[in-house]
């Protein structure tokens, strides 16, 4: 039996080694502005402390800027972290946090998605006809909040 929602990422080895590269370097220039659903995500890792700049796909629902992803990086989010946004050619600096409740992960999904947003740029592919369960999209993709950063 074919799943009724799956993830369909991009081969490992080329967003790592060809994509992921280029535009970490492409994005924050003239790119980034021609772009714009595209950033680089700036961050360090939560243990170690690793600098990592992640070119990501950004959505807005309600308000909030969104990532979704089923990346290992995300769990740097796990509890709230420090966040650049690099975005059309500007840095800005905010607050992520990773969010794994299937009632909020499952509605950002169908927002999105509702506003035009292909199932293929968020990774997903779900089967002509069926409509996914919070459960279902949680299971494929977990989100990443930005927020701005607080005034002060």
């Amino acid at each position: 039996m074919a799943q009724l929602v799956r993830s369909t990422p991009p081969p490992l080895w080329l967003v790592r080694h060809v994509v992921n590269p280029l535009l970490r370097r492409l994005l924050p220039g003239l790119l980034g502005r021609l772009l714009p659903g595209m950033a680089v995500l700036r961050f360090r890792g939560r243990r170690t402390g690793t600098a990592y700049a992640v070119p990501i796909g950004i959505y807005d629902h309600q308000g909030v800027q969104v990532v979704f992803t089923e990346s290992a990086w995300a769990a740097n989010f796990r509890g709230g972290a420090p966040v650049e946004i690099v975005r059309r050619g500007r840095s800005s600096h905010g607050h992520g946090e990773l969010v794994t409740d299937p009632a909020a992960v499952g509605p950002a999904i169908r927002s999105v998605l509702a506003g035009g947003t292909s199932q293929r740029m968020i990774g997903i592919a779900v089967e002509a006809g069926h409509q996914p369960t919070d459960d279902e999209l949680a299971a494929v993709r977990r989100a990443v909040l930005l927020r701005p950063a607080p005034a002060g």
